[in-house]
């Protein structure tokens, strides 16, 4: 009964670990850090910090939930224009009535070269940015709300006790991911620029233990994704933002497709701040998954709203806040594309 236990909950642990570096976020704008190594510092402003809350309904009743908290800025500008940055992310996931969790710390930083590509020397319109992560995650399950009380043990009757938990079974997997990644940005006006990016997660697979299922033996699924993303300004106020993510697998691929409509209501202030605006955007993601967006920027504030509706029987709701207030160095970084 033990070994069978330990079995069973080892491998849904693994299963899990194998998931834990999917897109699932309706919202790529707010967790770059995720998306791309590579696309640390690249904003433009002083810093970057980042809140993103997930809850996941289903007909079943079993609740889903994800927390991801991210903060980046660049620490070193040289004389060229080029420039390093820094950032760290954490993420929490918790699902199921077994409390199965997911949590991660990842340590970010990122090289920024800035060329002249299709222009003179002097207007460098492009970055060309390498990016790695390392960190610590976690897997954990409540086995507890699992188990069923044994009615017979050893002869006498003992109702609602669990004897597998009080021997002990091990319901903690812990590896160490590594990331990395590589983006080209340029604006080819100043109406118009693209950034798109490879990148690779789990680049490092951590051992497992020989009595998990061999189907479930790497704790943690390399997968390579690539972005494309295009800010594009038709009007004064009127901004069309399209981007496509694509994620490659052992158990299949992801790709979510759309465009976010950008809107702005008034003009740059003489301080340097930046006008008010609204967003509304419509995306496809794999599984027949459609999502809607929609927010405000409020100077150096982004809110976000996302909804995805897969049926009638299940979606998800995403909140969104991240902060980026104006660099105040005499260093000013040149950023072509801020499409993430």
């Amino acid at each position: 009964m033990k070994k069978t236990i330990t079995f069973l909950a080892c491998s849904l642990l693994f299963t899990v670990a194998a998931t834990a570096q999917d897109i699932h976020y309706i919202q790529l704008e707010a967790t770059p850090l995720a998306v791309n190594p590579a696309l640390t510092g690249a904003f433009d402003g002083g810093f970057r910090a980042s809140v993103l809350y997930q809850n996941v309904w289903a007909s079943t009743g079993i609740p889903f939930t994800s927390t991801l908290v991210s903060f980046d800025m660049p620490v070193y500008i040289m004389k060229d224009g080029d420039y390093v940055a820094v950032g760290l992310q954490y993420t929490k996931e918790i699902a199921g009535d077994g409390n199965l969790t997911n949590s991660s710390i990842i340590g970010s930083v990122a090289y920024h070269k800035l060329l002249s590509v299709f222009s003179d020397k002097k207007n460098k319109n492009t970055d060309l940015a390498v990016g790695v992560q390392a960190g610590y995650a976690q897997q954990n399950i409540d086995l507890v709300s699992l188990y069923m009380g044994n009615a017979y043990y050893y002869g006498p009757y003992m109702a609602g006790v669990s004897v597998p938990y009080q021997v002990g079974l091990g319901n903690i997997v812990s590896y160490y991911p590594v990331n990395a990644g590589i983006s080209f940005s340029q604006a080819l006006a100043p109406s118009f620029s693209y950034i798109a990016g490879i990148s690779g997660n789990n680049l490092y697979q951590t051992p497992t233990p020989k009595d998990v299922a061999p189907n479930t033996r790497t704790a943690m699924q390399i997968q390579y994704a690539g972005i494309l993303g295009v800010n594009w300004q038709i009007t004064q106020r009127l901004s069309l933002c399209p981007a496509v993510y694509y994620q490659v697998k052992n158990t299949g691929n992801n790709t979510i497709v759309g465009n976010e409509f950008h809107y702005t209501l008034g003009k740059k202030r003489s301080n340097g701040k930046s006008p008010v605006s609204v967003f509304a955007g419509g995306w496809y993601s794999t599984g027949d998954n459609v999502v809607a967006t929609a927010g405000a920027e409020l100077w150096a504030f982004r809110i976000g709203l996302g909804a995805n509706f897969h049926n009638a029987n299940q979606g998800s709701l995403e909140l969104t806040l991240r902060y980026t207030p104006p660099h105040h160095s005499t260093k000013n970084r040149i950023v072509p594309c801020t499409r993430f």
